[in-house]
């Protein structure tokens, strides 16, 4: 029988078995690639379900701690205080009486404290000018005008002592006008990190959870010893 020739020969059917061979090898790499060869993911699944438990039964431990009558009382004492607290600084004007009067306090021996160094600046400067004046006149050999010099000279030394005086106890109330104001805010810090220190088991289980919820919710991340670790350093740390 002879052959027909090779542009009226129908390839159709060669064709037709390499698209089907094709379309199989596409759906057979896509499974390799999804199930066989990511065996981890697995892996990543139980861990996340058994690090759910373990932060569930973590924070329900945290959570019957807090209701505790003892922490429950500790805790409401710590949100009375810090609210007085709160109100002694930033409340209204009957709360703030004593902030306001201690600010005002403050700024008071601000004033005096400036006012004290700037005048003994002033009698350092003129004894400094007496000073050279004094100095002439020994250089010249003017006894009489170096005697009273020395005179003048001492005077604004005396005068120089009692302002420096003067100006060191400015310092001092300055100081403790500034305790004063920072009493309040250190009463208020302190009652907000005791209420922070009571609720931070339970903050944090709940940090830790979302953060595990974010990574299971992402296909493209893999459980490795970078983050397996951290998170069981810290289910551990939480739980004891």
């Amino acid at each position: 029988m002879p052959r027909r020739p090779l542009e009226l020969q129908s390839l159709k059917w060669p064709f037709v078995g390499l698209a089907v061979l094709l379309a199989f090898s596409s759906l057979w790499a896509v499974y390799d690639e999804v199930v066989p060869r990511r065996p981890w993911k697995n892996f990543q699944r139980e861990f996340f379900q058994l690090e759910e438990a373990h932060l569930k039964a973590d924070r329900e431990r945290a959570q019957k701690r807090l209701e505790a009558p003892e922490t429950k009382q500790q805790l409401e004492a710590a949100r009375a205080e810090f609210k007085a607290a709160t109100e002694a600084i930033s409340g209204n004007p009957e709360q703030r009486r004593e902030y306001e009067a201690v600010l005002k306090a403050e700024e008071a021996a601000r004033v005096k404290e400036d006012e004290a160094k700037l005048y003994l600046g002033f009698d350092k400067s003129d004894q400094d000018a007496v000073y050279y004046k004094l100095r002439e006149a020994r250089h010249e050999n003017q006894a009489a005008e170096e005697a009273r010099l020395q005179k003048e000279f001492d005077g604004w030394q005396r005068k120089i002592d009692e302002k420096t005086r003067l100006y060191n106890e400015a310092i001092v109330a300055h100081k403790a006008a500034t305790q004063k104001r920072l009493a309040f805010i250190q009463r208020r810090d302190a009652a907000q990190a005791k209420i922070e220190a009571t609720e931070k088991p339970i903050r944090l289980r709940r940090s830790i959870r979302a953060r595990t919820s974010g990574t299971r919710s992402s296909p493209a991340r893999s459980v490795t010893s970078s983050t397996v670790r951290p998170a069981i350093k810290e289910s551990g740390a939480l739980g004891s």
